[in-house]
């Protein structure tokens, strides 16, 4: 019985958090649209919270948008700058592939896309970042994996190790059975050119999920 009364308290809890934090979205998304003047601020915000689901989703979204809206532009200038802000965090010392810092960076860049994205970052000698791009794109349930391009950028690069990244829009960050051999793949043609494949890290709305850290890898 007790366990029972503790498991229900638990879920209110997660509940009660979730709607705190649904409501914290909901007043930030409205102070930034009405800095922008628009009428109704509190109206539109609901109306894109709806469409979307949170405030990550609204501003990913509104800077994947090709349009000229200028509350789009302002809510997609808002997310570039966090992005950067984030990206900041984890440049000029070692990188861990499930270090706070890296996931909240990831988080912000990827986890909200609507289509599958596929990202590495590559590193130094150190473990350093020296750059990070995106080395393919797909569709909503599946982006490729192309082991000898990312493989011939790290060597222009002169990079000594990577870490790849890459999205679930399905808001499941479990890895497929594609993911895990795509990511053995890359890891074995790395080992023989000396780049190190740290780890493979799918990110989702509802959070995120290392191969590494599972075991695969």
């Amino acid at each position: 019985m007790e366990l029972s009364h503790a498991r229900s308290a638990g879920d209110r809890n997660l509940a009660s958090s979730a709607e705190a934090e649904k409501i914290r979205g909901r007043q930030i998304l409205e102070q930034l649209l009405a800095s922008t003047l628009v009428e109704n601020a509190t109206g539109l915000a609901s109306d894109l919270l709806d469409q979307y689901g949170s405030l990550s989703a609204v501003l990913v979204a509104s800077a994947e948008a090709d349009n000229d809206d200028p509350r789009t532009a302002f809510l997609g200038l808002v997310q570039a700058a966090l992005v950067e802000s984030l990206r900041s965090k984890i440049e000029g010392r070692p990188i861990i592939s499930r270090s706070a810092d890296l996931i909240q960076y990831l988080k912000a860049e990827m986890a909200y896309l609507d289509t599958e994205q596929v990202r590495v970052l590559f590193l130094n000698v150190k473990n350093h970042l020296m750059c990070d791009e995106v080395m393919g794109r797909g569709s909503i349930s599946e982006a490729p994996i192309y082991p000898r391009e990312i493989l011939k950028r790290a060597i222009l690069l002169n990079a000594s190790a990577i870490i790849l990244a890459h999205n679930h829009p399905s808001g499941d960050a479990t890895p497929s059975r594609a993911d895990i051999l795509a990511t053995r793949r890359l890891k074995g043609s790395g080992e023989e050119l000396g780049i190190t494949v740290h780890d493979h890290v799918i990110l989702s709305s509802s959070g995120w999920s290392s191969l590494k850290e599972l075991g695969y890898l």
